[in-house]
């Protein structure tokens, strides 16, 4: 792997985070490579990865979908507190190869934690949460009345 040197400019934030990005992804899919070649199963990886989340306002209420296959509804916890919303998932993930003479068990264990700052107007109490087919739909009910920005008169 052969690394060219780009020009470094100080200021410009958004390449500093393309090329550690750029380094990071290099970096998982050398270990990839080198795991693959000697035998790790392709499970092992999915740790690594973060899921896939989309937020929706829909007026009366906020949607977040994350996606998360494979997984049990067993394996996820999901938390509140300090207007915070934390998403905790954990798996297990065994695989067992047997033959003649030789009998390889493999474990590799995988898990996220994520979380959100909900909106001021998130009826925390009321949060409902369902797992299907690899979907996690978390619903978090508004209050009434929004508690955003409000004028304040100068005596």
């Amino acid at each position: 792997m052969v690394l060219r040197r780009r020009k470094f400019y100080p200021f410009d934030v958004d390449r500093i985070f393309e090329i550690v990005e750029e380094q990071v992804r290099r970096s998982l899919e050398f270990t990839k490579r080198i795991f693959e070649k000697h035998g790790m199963p392709e499970e092992f990886f999915e740790g690594y990865r973060v899921p896939l989340v989309d937020i929706l306002d829909e007026g009366d209420k906020y949607i977040i979908e994350v996606e998360l296959p494979g997984l049990r509804k067993e394996d996820i916890e999901i938390y509140t507190y300090d207007n915070i919303l934390e998403i905790i998932a954990k798996r297990k993930i065994e695989r067992k190869e047997e033959e003649e003479g030789i009998i390889r068990l493999e474990r590799a264990y995988s898990g996220f934690r994520r979380a959100f700052t909900l909106p001021t107007d998130a009826d925390v109490d009321k949060i409902k949460a369902k797992y299907e087919n690899g979907l996690l739909i978390i619903e978090i009910p508004k209050r009434g009345e929004s508690s955003g920005r409000k004028k304040v008169d100068v005596e």
